[in-house]
């Protein structure tokens, strides 16, 4: 079969959850044979396809087109691609050349308070600010970004609509599923949730758990992530007298904070580092403020045999919650507090017994096979 993969979050420079599925993915349909070409381009370019595509249309569609006509593929597997002329012109495209599109939709925006766009940067700021400050410095031109962004947006959900039997969303937990179906109106019939999974092979205990508690943060340093109330959890156990060692790994506007509130910033690490770096942890702390799709950080901690502990927001409710971990109500500090202390106190041998049962979940319902043996049947299929 012949896959034409396309996204931003295929090139090599981008790092995170989405990126990391999509290499293992991509390399398994090659192991399997099949004929597998990609087009990435770089984070650099995507301010200027949201310029181009904000007056008319964005011009890498037209790549993509002559591409497509050459390649002749049999499926076209969509990943993020920063702008939605992408999925408006891959799916005109489809129903004229034949192809099947597959949109692996591993992203979303947040709302904006007027409730009427999603905000493209930031993930809270209202829309005419944010796009203000990021691509136009004009009023003018930012309402006629918005007012193209929302031509599009109906555009879009009119193509859906009418063209479901060339495509198909795979998402990677329900609450995405929910959110493409009322959001964008996709049938439910032609959404597909397939979990993420991570090598349960590499993702292993391969250190013991210190006597002196170490706490650890993976993913961005930003408030979006929480990374903020990490430095408050910290600080606030090392005043209740609590000696923890705690970890910063990751980068982010906030790095620079991490010194100051006495946590070792690590920067971002070898996969084997990181590894070592759970199996060692008591605890990985995840205080997302923002409704995530579906995060691997709860599911390489747990195959480490530590248990995560999260915000109840967004997809976390499944990556955290069924792997055993522990969710707390978005933004809660005190009872985060409560939680930590309470495992703080329970011994190593209580922080062991429950990261081992956190595995045990991980080997069997979100191992990487299972994900790979979903991504494609909804290629073939």
């Amino acid at each position: 079969m012949k896959i034409l993969a396309i996204g931003h979050s295929l090139h090599p420079e981008w790092f995170g959850g989405e990126p990391r599925v999509a290499r293992i993915v991509l390399n398994a349909l090659k192991d399997q044979g099949h004929d597998v070409r990609v087009i990435a381009l770089p984070r650099q370019v995507i301010k200027w396809r949201l310029r181009s595509s904000a007056l008319s249309v964005d011009p890498v569609v037209y790549y993509y087109e002559r591409a497509l006509r050459r390649f002749k593929p049999d499926v076209v597997l969509l990943w993020y691609d920063a702008t939605l002329d992408s999925a408006v012109y891959l799916l005109k495209y489809a129903r004229e050349l034949g192809y099947r599109l597959v949109y692996s939709l591993h992203y979303h925006h947040m709302w904006c308070p007027d409730g009427r766009f999603f905000c493209l940067y930031e993930r809270g700021l209202a829309c005419e600010k944010c796009i203000r400050l990021t691509l136009f410095r004009r009023i003018d031109y930012t309402r006629l970004y918005l007012k193209q962004f929302s031509r599009k947006l109906n555009m879009l959900r009119g193509l859906l609509r009418s063209c479901r039997e060339y495509y198909r969303v795979v998402v990677p937990s329900r609450f995405m599923g929910i959110l493409v179906h009322v959001v964008l109106g996709v049938p439910m019939d032609n959404i597909v949730v397939v979990y993420n999974g991570v090598d349960v092979d590499f993702f292993k205990p391969i250190a013991d758990k210190e006597d002196k508690p170490p706490l650890l943060f993976v993913g961005a340093l930003e408030r979006h992530k929480g990374f903020h109330h990490y430095l408050m959890l910290v600080r606030e156990l090392r005043r209740r007298g609590y000696d923890v060692n705690a970890y910063a790994v990751g980068k982010g506007s906030l790095a620079n904070l991490a010194t100051k509130y006495g946590i070792q910033y690590l920067g971002q690490v070898k996969d084997m580092d990181l590894v070592r770096l759970y199996s060692k942890s008591w605890a990985v702390i995840i205080p997302s403020l923002w409704s995530e799709p579906f995060p691997l950080v709860p599911l390489e901690a747990a195959s480490c045999g530590t248990v995560p502990i999260a915000y109840s927001v967004g997809g976390l409710n499944e990556s955290c919650g069924l792997v055993k971990g522990v969710l707390i109500p978005r933004g809660s500090l005190t009872k985060l507090m409560h939680t930590v202390e309470k495992l703080l106190s329970s011994g190593v041998y209580e922080a062991k017994k429950r990261g081992m049962t956190c595995r045990a979940k991980v080997v069997v319902e979100f191992n990487v096979h299972k994900m790979i043996e979903g991504y494609v049947n909804s290629l073939v299929k």
